[in-house]
């Protein structure tokens, strides 16, 4: 409260960017139309999952209905922002996939991603950092944590780790252009505008088809013969009606 009065009679330009946790972000939603007029341009909220096993697990301290709060908060205030997500981990399950997917369909993520604003992907690797209670809680299970986080995520590893990274490289490219382009002039033309669009829809194909490539291999490999079929089938669905976003 304190920044936002000082900042009223500032005779400067100033633009920030803000890392906020989804608890913070409902504590202190209304502080966020008097931050944006000191100059806050865009917002990061690592929800990492819209499963609560997944963010116990995480050590999060919030609930999936948290998370999902947060992002109307962010959707309604027209900031540009983005969220950081970790769907696959090693314990990570089929059914747990498709939740996270259909809340993400629901709440029209990719919609956020209008022209002019920042590429987004929800791709984001576990880092597991040393004796922390998520390492110890693999470890529990028997993973082998020494490991990179492919290798000790599924034993098919080396097909999902070539999934990976063509992923990140495709991805990185369509980042790399989408900078150059808004970089060019901070008044985007409407020629530039368009590049953009493209490079957004490009960027969510990216996107979707590797998150569905992963999703299938994890899928054969923790369901049983007839679990299989009933997932395939409700994810085929899911990928039917995110190509609406293209």
């Amino acid at each position: 409260s304190d920044f936002c009065e000082c900042s009223k009679n500032r005779n400067y330009d100033l633009k920030f960017h803000a890392y906020l946790r989804a608890d913070n972000l409902l504590k202190y939603k209304e502080y966020l139309p008097f931050l944006k007029k000191a100059g806050l341009c865009e917002v990061f909220v690592g929800i990492e999952s819209f499963c609560d096993r997944q963010l116990k697990l995480y050590s999060k301290h919030v609930s999936a209905k948290n998370n999902i709060n947060a992002f109307k908060i962010l959707k309604k205030s027209s900031l540009d922002f983005e969220i950081g997500a970790i769907i696959f981990e090693p314990t990570v399950t089929p059914y747990e996939i498709l939740l996270n997917y259909q809340i993400i369909k629901k709440l029209k993520y990719y919609k956020c991603n209008g022209p002019g604003k920042k590429c987004i992907s929800l791709m984001s690797d576990l880092t597991l950092i040393k004796d922390t209670k998520l390492e110890k809680t693999y470890q529990k299970k028997g993973i082998n944590t020494q490991k990179s986080f492919i290798e000790f995520m599924y034993s098919k590893s080396k097909e999902i780790h070539k999934i990976k990274n063509e992923w990140c490289t495709k991805l990185i490219q369509v980042q790399e252009l989408d900078n150059c382009i808004c970089c060019e002039k901070n008044k985007i033309s409407k020629k530039n505008l368009r590049k953009i669009t493209k490079l957004k829809r490009k960027l969510i194909k990216i996107d979707l088809d590797y998150m569905i490539k992963i999703s299938h291999n994890i899928i054969h490999e923790r369901s049983t013969a007839k679990t299989t079929k009933i997932y395939e089938k409700k994810l085929n669905k899911l990928k039917k009606q995110f190509q609406k976003y293209l």
